[in-house]
This record gives structure tokens, sequence and C-alpha cells, in this order.
């Protein structure tokens, strides 16, 4: 097997080919079409017909990001405004990202987390979202069950590496999940009934006077558990709570 340092003095005239010399020794292969690419990211095809995908949708609720056919608004937004102030989605749960999504939340690969994390920083960058260092990012917690079930957080995962990219400081103790409280699974629910189930779920055990808080989860559906966590946050003190998810899926 050739060196590293050898394929760079080989194929110095050839950047492509050095490209493909060195991915073997790092290992990296996109994960939704298993082409060589850097490791722990989407390659550069995959990204951005993600992204273009979602992109595609010409009517969006400015607030719940959730795809509409002739509205600019949905109607839970327009009865009742989310207590987050703003929302960041990086695709609509649908297929190809669906089936990979489940992989990363029942399967336990972890793996995942890294690119996931990237598709939703290119999303930040595509539209012009800057969000200083040092800002607090906070992970939506899980259930007990949950965690007994999985053995991670996927939106603490996620928000691991959210902070790492953009350095700001995570904290997985600010925002709590009532867990003695009884609880119906979500999608049992209708958008009213998933509202009222998660009411008073989460909770600040102490003050959070900051002016920004990023909310981090996996999967948005109907935005009830993203907006009754803000709902917490702004309770604490926070004064503006960025929410962001990587699938808005429909209901």
């Amino acid at each position: 097997m050739r060196h590293l340092s050898d394929i760079m003095t080989t194929q110095v005239r050839h950047p492509s080919a050095i490209f493909r010399g060195i991915v073997p020794y790092i290992g990296g292969r996109c994960p939704l079409c298993q082409a060589l690419c850097l490791a722990g990211s989407f390659c550069s095809a995959c990204s951005e017909d993600i992204l273009a995908a979602s992109d595609r949708h010409q009517h969006r609720c400015h607030r719940c990001k959730l795809a509409l056919k002739g509205l600019d608004y949905c109607e839970a937004c327009y009865l009742s405004k989310p207590h987050y102030d703003d929302l960041s989605i990086a695709f609509d749960y649908v297929q190809p990202m669906k089936s990979l999504l489940l992989r990363y939340k029942n399967s336990g690969q972890l793996g995942l987390a890294k690119p996931f994390a990237k598709l939703l920083q290119a999303r930040l960058q595509k539209q012009g979202i800057k969000i200083p260092p040092a800002t607090l990012c906070i992970p939506l917690p899980s259930s007990n069950q949950s965690l007994k079930k999985r053995g991670y957080n996927p939106a603490s995962e996620i928000a691991k590496e959210l902070a790492r990219l953009n350095a700001w400081r995570i904290d997985h103790r600010a925002l709590h999940r009532d867990q003695q409280r009884c609880y119906t699974e979500q999608k049992a629910l209708d958008s009213v009934g998933r509202r009222l189930n998660v009411r008073d779920l989460y909770y600040c055990s102490t003050r959070l006077d900051t002016p920004l808080v990023v909310l981090i989860d996996d999967i948005m559906t109907s935005g009830a558990t993203l907006d009754s966590a803000a709902q917490a946050l702004k309770a604490a003190g926070v004064k503006r709570v960025h929410a962001m998810v990587l699938a808005r899926a429909s209901y």
C-alpha cells in the first residue's frame, strides 16, 4: 500500500486524483449514496440535492415552515403564534431522508449525527443566518423511556455537533422534562391534542437571563413540543428562541 506522502508527490498536478487517494485513509462515504467523500459529511451532490428539494416548495408557513398549498400561513400558527421566534429546518421528512433519519434515531447509528449537523449548518449558511459564538444551545430533553430504549438522546447528539461547528455553549441541564407526568405518544393525537398533551411538559429550574437560545430537536411534526419548550425558556428569562430541527414533517 502506498503511503500518503507518495500519493501527494506523484499526483500533485491532479487535485481530483489526490482526493481519491486520500479518501481511503479518511474512510469517508456519503451516508445517502455511498460515494467517496470527506468523513462525517454528505457528498456535495447529495447535500445540494437535499437542500434544493426543500427549496422547491413555493409556499411555506413563515413561522413553522410547514409546506402549504397556495397559502402563506397554516391554521395552527394563525390561531396560536408559536413561542419560538425563529425556526430553521434542514430538510422535509420525506424519503429517502426519512429512512436515514429513522436509522439514526432507532438503529443506534450515531455516526450520522455529524453529517446531519453539517447539513443543518449548510442550510443556515445558505440562508445567511449567523448566530454569534458563545450563544447558548439547548437540546430538547428526551423522556426516560426513550433514553432507556435508545441509550442516547438524538437531539443532544445533533446539538453537540452544531455547538462544535459554531462555538456555541451547550447546556444539557438548563431545560427539564417532567418525567413523572402521564404522557401519551404524540403520534396518536391530532394537532390540538398534541398541544394539550405537552402543555407545561418542560420547565427550567434556574433563571436564564440571556438574549438568545438555540433550541435543537430532530423531527418536527405539529411543533407542539418545540413550542412548549420555547415557552419554558421564555418563562425562565430567555429573550429570543431560535429553534432548529433536522426534518419538518407534515401532519
